[in-house]
């Protein structure tokens, strides 16, 4: 095999492919009867034999974007709003279909932990809450005893700091 029938055989593919897009944007226009899928399927015989792609008789994701795209808008304002509705909603129902509902012990079992963990937390916050609030009641009335308190905080945030530096 010399490399011009290489070049020649590149060459005949492209003009292939091209004759191919060229018909499926034609196919995109038009809507296929029953009558002719079956005659579809006739010359997906002969296709096998000439080594193409044997067309599948629906519309593939590219192709039905390249169809939508061929269509354009199609009906006035309302029509497109209300189909554009009811499209959301079958695939909103689509999705419904494929989710994985939990059982109902799995459900009472998960909404245990969750009040467990809200109150856990719900019972440090309070006990932060109060915690500040007495400190600053008594920060007021004496100023020492805040300023105190702020230089602990500050040296052990900084000695925190220092403490996850050193691990790294």
């Amino acid at each position: 095999m010399s490399a011009q029938d290489t070049v020649e055989k590149k060459k005949r593919r492209r003009r292939r492919r091209r004759k191919d897009e060229d018909v499926e944007v034609e196919d995109a226009v038009e809507v296929e009867t029953e009558d002719e899928v079956d005659d579809d399927e006739d010359d997906d015989d002969s296709a096998s034999e000439e080594n193409l792609t044997v067309r599948k008789g629906r519309a593939t994701p590219s192709r039905r974007k390249r169809q939508a795209e061929a269509t354009g808008a199609s009906g006035n304002v309302l029509t497109r709003v209300s189909s554009g509705t009811v499209e959301y909603f079958q695939g909103v129902m689509a999705e419904l279909r494929k989710v994985h509902w939990p059982t109902r012990d799995e459900v009472q079992r998960l909404t245990v932990i969750v009040i467990v963990v809200v109150m856990a937390f719900a019972i440090v916050l309070g006990g932060l809450s109060f915690l500040f609030t007495e400190l600053f009641s008594f920060g007021f009335e004496d100023p020492i005893i805040l300023g105190v308190t702020l230089a602990v905080l500050l040296v052990l945030g900084f000695g925190y700091l220092a403490y996850t530096h050193r691990q790294e």
